[in-house]
C-alpha cells in the first residue's frame, strides 16, 4: 500500500493536532492542580509549592539509583522547653494529708522533683507520693496510681532533688503525714522535654 504525499502530510498534521491538545490539557492540569491522585504528602512535596506535580517526579526520578543518609532534619517550632510550678511554699503539714492540685505534663518527658522539709525532729518523717492519674477509656474518671516515693527525714534527709520520667499526662502530689508534731514542707517541680 503506497501513502501519497497528500495523506502523509494529513498524519503528521493529526499527530502533531493530537498531541498538541493532550498537551495543552496536561499543562491546564498542572497549572490549576485540579488532579488530585490521593492525599498530599509534604515529604513528596520536594519543592514546597503545596502540590505534588511533575517538578517533584523529575526531581525523584533525576536522583533514582543515588544512596546516602535517610534521616532527615525536622524543625519544630514553639515546642515547650520547660516549666516552673511551686507546689508548696513553706506549707504546714498536720496529722492527716495534703494534696496538690493536678498538674498537666503534656508534651514533656521529663519531671524534676525538689523537695525540702523542716521543723522535723526525731524518727519524724514527711513522705511525698508522686501520683499518676490513669484514665478509664472517656476520661470521665480516673485511678490515682502512686509512681514514686520521696521520704523525707530530719538533717540532711530534709533536701531531695529527684527526676523521673513523666509518670502521665497528669499527676498531682499526696503528701500523708501522721505525727503529732507539725512539719513544713516546700515543694516545687520542673518539666523538661528531654
Amino acid at each position: 500500500m503506497k501513502i501519497s504525499y497528500s495523506q502523509l502530510l494529513n498524519i503528521v498534521l493529526v499527530a502533531i493536532l493530537a498531541t498538541s491538545v493532550f498537551f495543552m490539557n496536561t499543562r491546564s492540569t498542572i497549572e490549576t492542580k485540579t488532579a488530585s491522585a490521593g492525599t498530599y504528602d509534604p515529604w513528596l512535596d520536594y519543592n514546597e509549592d503545596g502540590y505534588v506535580g511533575i517538578d517533584d517526579i523529575f526531581s525523584t526520578a533525576s536522583n533514582f539509583g543515588a544512596e546516602g543518609d535517610p534521616t532527615k532534619n525536622v524543625n519544630v517550632t514553639n515546642w515547650q522547653i520547660s516549666k516552673d510550678v511551686s507546689v508548696f511554699w513553706q506549707e504546714d503539714v498536720s496529722a492527716g494529708s495534703l494534696t496538690s492540685p493536678a498538674y498537666n505534663a503534656g508534651g514533656f518527658g521529663h519531671l524534676h522533683i525538689l523537695a525540702l522539709g523542716s521543723s522535723l525532729n526525731g524518727d519524724e518523717t514527711i513522705q511525698v507520693w508522686v501520683r499518676a492519674r490513669l484514665y478509664n477509656a472517656t476520661r470521665t474518671s480516673y485511678y490515682p496510681v502512686t509512681v514514686y516515693t520521696i521520704t523525707l527525714t530530719p538533717g540532711a534527709g530534709s533536701i531531695a532533688d529527684i527526676s523521673i520520667s513523666v509518670p502521665s499526662d497528669t499527676f498531682y502530689f499526696l503528701i500523708p503525714y501522721n505525727a503529732t508534731v507539725i512539719a513544713t514542707i516546700s515543694l516545687s517541680f520542673y518539666l523538661t522535654w528531654a
